[in-house]
């Protein structure tokens, strides 16, 4: 399928379906929808990414509910976005921006969609009040479509996975003398690979494993434990490990996270049953009580693909989609007074089963 029709089907699905998937249906309500991408600074938007096709800033996307599209763009990324954009490029002045949008979106379409999580206050009223039109908030509707990834998405994120275990297989973090140096060796590794991280890493040596998002400190590493929390992104998507390496004996150490393992094998095992968030987070929760483990101080996982959290979310009252083709990072952790462990790998639902990426 060429890139044309994967994003015309992305947006039909985004207008007709959104609300099949757990969201609030604002998608179906909409008669077009709005995605900015225009600080070059910072990273791509995700949505922008995902119904654009493309990563140009500057931009912004404007679809409409018959799913035709068009990039509206500044003069200064104009050429760019000719090049790599699958929708027709329109150049607008920055003063005239709005008045541009409003005359693509057409005289009937008074509802427009706005991703509310990633726009400012200032972008929501000056939108609201230059487009004349009801502004509904999109952000869960465009995130339940994202849910369900296609055939490309799922090769983009098996080759994250793919390149984030060799770099974790390769590394021996008892030959670096602190958790800083780990860090930086993870970093040098993944831009030899030809990637960029998809986090900063988490690497935490001794009783800092005991602190799920630990930062690396100056903490000279000994004999123990390291936990590296670590992930890589390949064209735009993520991948999200979790291992934990020894060094001397470590012996309870070594057995919690050999239980990780088990609980891991045995959640994965049922997981393609599950039909949402809450009944991922509830067959977690009877893992460790079986396994007499501690309760869990985060989410058994979550749903990873552009951005490395995104739907579904695992919590016990999500209502969040667990369907074909949904990609999750599971990670069960126990933490304890002197050490945590954590081990995590990227599942994918298929026929009713979760396949380990």
């Amino acid at each position: 399928m060429g890139i044309k029709n994967i994003l015309r089907e992305r947006a039909g699905k985004f207008f007709s379906s959104a609300n099949a998937r757990g969201a609030k249906g604002k998608g179906a309500k909409a008669d077009f929808a709005l995605f900015y991408n225009t600080d070059s600074t910072s990273d791509t938007d995700a949505n922008f990414r995902y119904f654009s096709g493309t990563a140009v800033d500057g931009s912004v996307l404007l679809i409409r509910k018959n799913t035709t599209g068009v990039l509206i763009t500044s003069g200064m990324n104009y050429e760019k976005a000719n090049a790599l954009s699958p929708y027709p490029v329109v150049k607008f002045a920055r003063a005239k921006a709005y008045e541009e949008i409003r005359k693509l979106a057409g005289a009937g379409a008074k509802r427009c969609g706005i991703d509310f999580a990633a726009v400012s206050a200032y972008r929501y009223f000056s939108a609201s009040k230059k487009l004349k039109a009801r502004m509904l908030d999109i952000s869960d509707a465009a995130s339940a479509v994202r849910g369900a990834k296609d055939e490309e998405e799922i090769v983009k994120i098996k080759k994250a996975v793919k390149i984030g275990k060799e770099i974790l297989e390769e590394m021996d973090p008892f030959a670096h003398k602190s958790e800083l140096e780990v860090s930086k060796a993870l970093k040098i590794a993944t831009l030899e690979k030809g990637c960029d991280i998809s986090f900063p890493p988490i690497v935490a040596f001794g009783e800092n494993s005991r602190l799920p998002h630990h930062e690396p400190s100056a903490k000279k590493i000994a004999s123990g434990i390291v936990l590296i929390d670590f992930g890589v992104k390949f064209e735009g998507y993520c991948s999200d490990l979790s291992r934990c390496y020894f060094k001397g004996e470590a012996k309870k150490e070594r057995e919690a996270y050999a239980k990780m393992q088990e609980i891991y094998n045995e959640i994965t095992g049922v997981l393609g049953k599950c039909k949402n968030g809450s009944q991922v987070a509830r067959l977690a929760d009877e893992a460790f009580k079986r396994h007499k483990q501690p309760q869990l101080i985060h989410c058994i996982g979550h749903g990873i693909g552009l951005e490395v959290h995104e739907y579904p979310h695992l919590g016990q009252k999500s209502t969040d989609v667990i369907g074909e083709n949904t990609v999750m990072a599971i990670e069960p952790g126990a933490y304890f007074e002197k050490f945590g462990v954590r081990f995590e790998n990227e599942v994918l639902i298929r026929g009713g089963r979760a396949r380990t990426l």
